[in-house]
């Protein structure tokens, strides 16, 4: 009989393990540069993901952050930026080169996981 409990409770012992929790990769989106716009002109993220402007107009074009955080190279047509941004939070931008292009985008918390731990009292 003990040696049935002791093997019940070494298998129990064994399913409480805790297991790495699966992570998702950091996602990514894209933003267009046309004419003189971006498309689309908001954008939400979670933080930690990753986001590219493209220049398909004909036009020379920059991004460039109005809190100052970050800018972009000059975008020939056809060429693109990517920024990683991990910091929640509203940032709205511009293309220096040509004011009046307006864009922003928000950068959300990741959503929290909950870890529950199970314990067996005897």
């Amino acid at each position: 009989m003990k040696t049935c409990v002791l093997l019940i409770s070494i298998c129990l012992a064994g399913t409480l393990v805790p297991m790495p929790l699966a992570r998702s990769a950091p996602s990514s989106t894209q933003v267009t540069i046309i004419d003189y716009a971006f498309e689309p002109a908001e954008q939400t993220i979670t933080a930690g993901a990753s986001i590219t402007w493209q220049n398909n107009g004909q036009e020379l074009h920059n991004v460039f952050d109005l809190g100052g955080a970050w800018e972009s190279p000059a975008l020939n047509p056809g060429e693109t930026y990517t920024l990683t941004l991990t910091v929640p939070g509203t940032y709205a931008y511009v293309c220096s080169i040509h004011s009046g292009m307006l864009g922003t985008i928000i950068v959300a918390a990741p959503p929290q996981r909950k870890l529950y731990i199970a314990t067996i009292q005897r």
